[in-house]
């Protein structure tokens, strides 16, 4: 969820009465629905044990605390796993075509084998890739919400890796890891 100031309402809406005030009333709770659905949760659920609802809403008032929504709100890493799941689809339709083409192997007796064999290779690549890459994306979102929920620990234990995890971080989120 994404933080915007509120802005008062322009006059030439077009919703006043009770449907304006239905709107902001549905808009509210879809707000409060995304503070506690939100992938984050299942990082709370694994490291603390606390059921979904709970987990959601302490996640978000983690990241609203600190002032961290704008990086939560990037998703960047997954952006990029996602691309990468992919590239390894495209490669591995790759490899099924040429496996059918050279090896005379048939995926299915459809009249266009070398299409099916591309796209039954690439759902197959795209499929196992997503699920191995959503182990890494499931890691940086642990890592994001540690570092959150107990930095001054991690700067205690093991001050030079601290060290250099805020550098590197405030290369690219400057004004965020400050002391």
């Amino acid at each position: 969820v994404r933080h915007r100031p509120q802005a008062a309402e322009p006059a030439s809406s077009g919703c006043c009465g009770p449907c304006g005030r239905m709107r902001r009333y549905f808009l509210r709770a879809l707000d409060s629905l995304c503070k506690i659905f939100n992938h984050w949760a299942f990082v709370n659920i694994g490291l603390y044990n606390y059921n979904f609802w709970d987990s959601g809403k302490k996640a978000s008032a983690l990241f609203n605390t600190r002032g961290w929504t704008g990086i939560v709100s990037n998703r960047v890493v997954h952006n990029v796993l996602f691309m990468t799941s992919i590239v390894i689809g495209l490669c591995t339709g790759l490899f099924g075509l040429i496996v059918e083409e050279f090896d005379g192997y048939e995926f299915t007796s459809f009249n266009k084998p070398t299409a099916t064999a591309f796209v039954i290779g690439s759902l197959i690549g795209m499929a196992l890739s997503g699920v191995m890459l959503s182990v890494l994306g499931s890691a940086t979102n642990a890592v994001l919400v540690c570092f959150a929920a107990g930095n001054v620990e991690f700067s205690r234990i093991h001050p030079q890796l601290s060290n250099e995890m805020r550098e590197s971080w405030a290369t690219v989120w400057t004004g965020y890891f400050v002391d």
